[in-house]
């Protein structure tokens, strides 16, 4: 609901009760339509999150009372600028669980159609069920093993942001940038329409493949700058993803290992990450120009939404991103997400949303983001120990969406 003042967005919300509680009848779904497409949004807003019209009077009505508290479940804000551009950040590999965004295919058919498209997409090449193994129903230890599979998770954070993509640009949240980490270039490349989804999900099984075959890695996170970092690094241990006030470096495992007792002999914390392959790094050389031959294989087109180059930490070009080659030194080159971020930050008042699992990308940004700055960020997929249900995890981000001046279709 919204109003032009305070004071009648707290009267609209008392009436609201009222009228609840006189008519219990009225079911949740009319009720929210009626407020979303029959009202003209004003700059005054509020939404709440329940499950059925019954929850309603008791959360909104303490709001027209002053000696009554505010529910938490009741978000009030007040809209400071209108049409911020979008920014959809697409994660890269690590956060995936198994039942990740059951609930939203359960009940948000606009996702349920997509992810669908994608399982029947997979099915076509592979011999084994990859929605057995995002939603199991049965088997389900094996399936927590094998969705951090490297040739297995890559095919599962794909379809998972592009579908919630796509999700998004139906209920009219329309992206004017876009940015990936490291893995999640290739989303961000699908939607902006660089590769259809057919090419992209043949060229992602080859990449999973081809990376599964290279030689034993390991990568390590380091919280040191790059140029900290940079003259510490041996000639067998890449640079691989630069993240800002920290980096990720990646080669073989005895190379990894050995740099990690000289970080810790420097009393320096590090972290190795949980993969037994170091990508952006030398040890993916071997199979990227084969990559790059499967790239030739598909059509490549310029992008249609702006997004950002891993590569170069810019604006990817047209050149840049229908070259076979650029994709190929995806996997061997050092991964600018810091200087990405820096590029698109250069304008102010951007609504920044996290499409994909968990809020790394968010807490990260918020590095570059100054406390008082007009950019909002949000991350709309749970982290799995978060007690919520996916649905209202995801309504809640999209309700604030809204207080913030975003109109929504659905």
């Amino acid at each position: 609901m919204s109003a032009k003042s305070r004071s009648a967005l707290e009267q609209h919300s008392s009436n609201l009760a009222a009228y609840i509680r006189n008519h219990p009848e009225v079911p949740l779904a009319d009720l929210a339509y009626t407020l979303q497409v029959g009202r003209t949004d004003f700059g005054h807003r509020r939404f709440v999150v329940a499950n059925h019209t019954g929850e309603l009077p008791e959360m909104l009505q303490p709001l027209g009372n002053e000696k009554g508290k505010p529910s938490r479940k009741v978000f009030t804000s007040t809209v400071e600028q209108e049409n911020k551009p979008i920014v959809f950040m697409f994660p890269g590999l690590g956060n995936q669980y198994v039942d990740m965004g059951l609930g939203l295919y359960r009940t948000e058919p606009l996702f349920k159609q997509e992810l669908d498209r994608c399982f029947d997409l997979l099915d076509s090449h592979l011999d084994f069920s990859m929605k057995a193994i995002l939603f199991p129903q049965e088997a389900r230890d094996e399936a927590v093993h094998k969705i951090n599979r490297i040739d297995i998770n890559q095919m599962v954070v794909f379809i998972f942001e592009y579908a919630l993509g796509k999700y998004l640009i139906e209920l009219g949240i329309m992206p004017k940038y876009m940015i990936g980490y490291s893995f999640g270039e290739f989303a961000a490349a699908c939607l902006a329409g660089v590769f259809v989804l057919e090419d992209a999900i043949r060229v992602i099984i080859r990449r999973g493949q081809m990376i599964k075959g290279t030689e034993e890695g390991a990568m390590l996170s380091v919280p040191m700058t790059e140029e900290e970092l940079r003259p510490l690094l041996p000639p067998d241990v890449s640079l691989s993803i630069v993240n800002g006030p920290s980096c990720v470096v990646g080669g073989t495992r005895p190379a990894v290992e050995q740099f990690e007792e000289q970080l810790k002999s420097l009393r320096q914390i590090c972290i190795r990450l949980d993969t037994s392959y170091a990508l952006h790094s030398a040890v993916m050389e071997p199979v990227r120009e084969a990559f790059a031959e499967e790239m030739k294989q598909i059509r490549l087109y310029p992008p249609q939404i702006p997004f950002i180059s891993n590569l170069s930490g810019n604006w990817i070009t047209d050149e840049e991103a229908t070259d076979p080659g650029y994709w190929g030194q995806q996997l061997t080159d050092s991964i600018r997400f810091a200087d990405g971020l820096q590029e698109i930050l250069k304008e102010e008042a951007l609504t920044f949303l996290e499409v994909g699992p968990d809020r790394n990308l968010s807490a990260l940004l918020r590095y570059f983001v100054h406390r008082d700055s007009s950019h909002t960020i949000l991350n709309l997929i749970r982290n799995p120990q978060e007690n919520v249900e996916d649905q209202t995890y995801l309504y809640t981000r999209l309700g604030q969406l809204w207080g913030r001046d975003t109109a929504l279709n659905g």
